[in-house]
């Protein structure tokens, strides 16, 4: 047979075929080998890390703290007065002096809102609080109202601050109470419930700021609040319990989205039938489950090969390795992980998700910024029982100890005591920040120093 020129193109179109038919079968064979040893590596490593938790105890049953703190989220503000509350609170990581008076909207709201106010102190103070146990292997976890539970605290700290701007400062020890009861009762549990928690706990420490800058603070009212601060060693096994749940968690989604590729149709093998969607946004913080997305490669294939999945494991190991390192440095990691993983996403389109590690905050940064302004709180309440009992300032935070604190607190980012600055006009207390540096109190920018300032009334 004469082998024509179009025979010949014919032929060596048919052969290229076949080799890139080859090629990619071998690849996808190669690939899916792949997938199913790190698929058994990572459901191996999840049985062992469930089998050393123990069994995941029941859901309780019947009411408790945890049916009335949700039956509380029915709770409501309007736009405005959502602005309003957010200016007279929103300081978690910020300078705060207490000077700036309260926008009558928020104390509207808050008013407005009192049942479930109340309601939420009915939960502190019943005989337990018993919310959902989580698997860590499920991906199907209870819900919780994190954003309702912020906003309850939100109010709580709007009435304190009400409270405090009238003259009754002997209530705030009972709201920085039940601000701590309220987030020591949320905050045990996965990621989600740290979050939570830590947020109410922010508005604890807001109320005793104010209170403790307040002029007519008095000593009684002062040694009360320092006994209803929440214990900052609490946030530490809470963020290690979540930082092992939620390692748990990345694992056992990896392992499902690692489950074997089923080709659609016959003879088309370049179209795998796409992952559904993945409920990896666990904690439910950041996005909303409508909002869930699913897993994509680089490349835009919507189920990941095992090279992405390690990808994602080796950002989750980067974490967790910054967070055992010093925590000065624990701030730029975070901001550094999670900024790469962002371009890569807007670079090469959606990727796997950094949701599936935390979600779009810095957790333990989040953590050490509670822990300063709890320190700061605690220290500031110790200088105001010496100027009670004294008249004057102590020239630093050690003639504190024994008779006004039992230690001076603690700076979470260097481990050394919170620092102490007298001023003509008053004082401060403050906590060196991300960046490691004593700045003299400066308060400029995410980086720098921040705690509390006490200015004196001139008749003082």
């Amino acid at each position: 047979m004469r082998i024509t020129p179009l025979r010949a193109v014919a032929a060596i179109a048919v052969l290229a075929v076949l080799v890139a038919w080859g090629a990619r079968v071998l690849r996808d064979r190669r690939e899916g080998e792949a997938r199913a040893a790190l698929r058994a590596e990572l459901e191996a490593a999840v049985a062992a890390a469930l089998a050393a938790r123990g069994p995941v105890p029941p859901a309780p049953a019947g009411e408790n703290g945890a049916d009335l703190y949700h039956r509380a989220t029915a709770v409501s503000v309007t736009n405005a007065e959502s602005t309003a509350c957010n200016m007279g609170t929103f300081f978690p990581l910020f300078w705060m002096d207490g000077r700036k008076p309260l926008d009558p909207a928020a104390a509207a709201a808050a008013e407005r809102n009192a049942a479930y106010l109340d309601l939420v102190a009915r939960a502190a103070a019943a005989p337990s609080c018993r919310f959902p146990a989580i698997d860590p292997s499920d991906p199907e976890v209870p819900e919780l109202p994190t954003g309702k539970f912020a906003l309850l605290a939100q109010l709580l700290e709007v009435r304190g601050r009400a409270d405090l701007e009238a003259g009754r400062i002997a209530a705030a020890p009972a709201t920085v109470r039940l601000l701590a009861k309220f987030g020591g009762d949320v905050l045990p549990g996965d990621a989600r419930h740290l979050a939570a928690g830590a947020w109410i706990l922010h508005h604890a420490a807001g109320v005793a700021e104010r209170a403790a800058v307040h002029p007519d603070l008095d000593e009684a009212t002062a040694r009360a609040l320092l006994g209803a601060l929440p214990d900052p060693a609490s946030l530490d096994r809470a963020f290690e319990e979540a930082a092992a749940i939620r390692e748990i968690q990345v694992k056992a989604i990896a392992a499902k989205v690692l489950r074997p590729r089923v080709r659609t149709r016959l003879f088309t093998y370049l179209r795998w039938q796409p992952v559904p969607e993945c409920p990896h946004d666990l904690w439910r913080f950041v996005h909303p489950p409508e909002e869930a997305r699913i897993f994509f490669r680089r490349t835009g294939r919507p189920d990941p090969d095992a090279s992405d999945v390690r990808e994602l494991l080796g950002a989750w190991e980067e974490f967790r390795s910054a967070w055992r390192g010093p925590p000065t440095g624990i701030y730029a990691a975070e901001q550094a992980i999670l900024g790469r993983m962002y371009r890569e996403a807007c670079i090469h389109g959606p990727t796997l998700s950094s949701d599936v590690l935390w979600a779009s905050t810095y957790p333990r940064s989040f953590v050490l910024h509670l822990q300063g302004r709890l320190a700061c709180a605690r220290a500031a309440l110790g200088v105001r029982l010496f100027e009670l009992k004294n008249g004057r300032p102590p020239e630093d935070l050690a003639g504190l100890v024994p008779a006004f604190l039992d230690a001076v607190p603690l700076d979470p980012w260097d481990g050394k005591p919170v620092r102490f600055a007298a001023k003509d006009e008053g004082w401060l207390v403050y906590v060196v920040g991300p960046d490691g540096r004593d700045d003299g109190g400066r308060k400029a920018g995410n980086l720098d120093d921040r705690g509390l300032r006490y200015v004196r009334a001139k008749d003082e």
